[in-house]
């Protein structure tokens, strides 16, 4: 089999490709896996085995969206919902996340993301008969200009048929007219949190069909099994030092990752920061998000100290928080003392200069 090569446009509608650059947070082989995925990372992905060109995939990162929080108990999203006759809403969920801590309770979580998906791929006609139509707001979209959503100009301009698993609700390439549809707006993104506890020991085992046990292997240790897919090596911790104005609002993020999919646990020194036992503490001042993100409403002197982001019992990255009283007042008085040091110096001359041409008049 040959080597799979991944391509990167920053945008549908400038797809000039370049080969996928290297970051510590991305894995690139047959497929790709980026980790903590951040707004840099948005863009179309595109993959090529010789001369045959995969299909496009479309990233999009939204950083300010809003999620619905539920726990593994509650009622799911319903499957699917009726847009328009040739459209429906549906959610579709990733896989359980790995456990945040081992040896203590932690969480895991999936995400169910909404979708507006064709009902049939076999509905893109060009008939001009019967066109149903979505309004909202002014905007009215015709059935041909919904089968065009699907599509994609390529660089031949012709066009191919692109996202068989629908488009995000929230992305820009859905029209203000769906975004804003009360069938679209009801369904919400949703993030499923439920307690997990699993041992420190990774332990992988390989088994007869009878049970019996052929090889044990302890990942923990250091020890890998020639039966295991390579594990990607995760990289360097990410340092940061973040200097802000006493009473701003701050969110932190996890500079890095150890390329696995685990929810972050924060330390606030070296110990444990309990999102919920801080937020009653602080009165809601400062709290964890879903999506481990330590958010100041407003920094306090005290807030400056050294925050790490850990995955597991590894070490993904280290933020310095250093507040400020007034950073204006601080970055400005060297500036000050400087200018004074100079006008008291060019004072001084002048008074000698004036002293010595008053020595000079007769």
């Amino acid at each position: 089999m040959g080597h799979v090569a991944w391509f990167y446009a920053k945008s549908i509608q400038n797809q000039t490709y370049t080969p996928v650059a290297e970051k510590s947070n991305l894995v690139s082989n047959i497929n790709i896996t980026i980790y903590n995925v951040q707004s840099e990372d948005s863009g179309v992905y595109r993959c090529q085995l010789g001369t045959s060109i995969g299909g496009l995939i479309v990233l999009e990162v939204l950083n300010d969206e809003e999620y619905e929080v539920i726990n593994s108990q509650s009622a799911c999203p319903a499957s699917q919902s009726v847009l328009t006759p040739d459209l429906m809403v549906y959610t579709t969920w990733s896989s359980w996340s790995g456990c945040s801590r081992c040896n203590h309770i932690g969480i895991r979580r999936r995400h169910g993301m909404c979708y507006v998906q064709l009902v049939d791929d076999n509905v893109i006609v060009t008939t001009t008969k019967d066109k149903p139509k979505i309004t909202t707001k002014g905007n009215t979209i015709s059935k041909d200009a919904t089968l065009k959503l699907f599509q994609v100009c390529t660089t031949t301009n012709a066009y191919s048929t692109e996202f068989p698993n629908g488009i995000g609700c929230r992305s820009h390439l859905l029209p203000y007219a769906y975004r804003t549809h009360l069938t679209v707006n009801a369904r919400k993104n949703v993030i499923m949190v439920e307690a997990c506890k699993v041992p420190c020991k990774e332990i992988f085992e390989i088994r007869s069909k009878d049970g019996k046990l052929i090889e044990r292997a302890n990942n923990s240790a250091g020890v890998y099994s020639l039966n295991q897919r390579p594990l990607p090596q995760p990289p360097e911790p990410v340092r940061d030092i973040i200097f802000v104005e006493y009473g701003q609002k701050l969110t932190l993020i996890c500079p890095g990752t150890t390329l696995r999919d685990v929810p972050i646990t924060w330390r606030v020194g070296t110990k444990y920061f309990d999102g919920e036992t801080i937020a009653k503490e602080t009165k809601g001042r400062i709290y964890l998000t879903t999506r481990d993100q330590i958010v100041f409403s407003s920094v306090d002197d005290c807030d400056s100290n050294v925050y790490s982001c850990w995955q597991s019992l590894n070490l993904a990255g280290v933020v310095k928080l250093q507040v400020w009283r007034d950073a204006r007042f601080a970055n400005g008085r060297p500036i000050a003392i400087i200018s004074l040091v100079v006008l008291i110096v060019a004072l001084r001359f002048a008074v000698l200069a004036l002293r010595a041409k008053l020595r000079r008049i007769p």
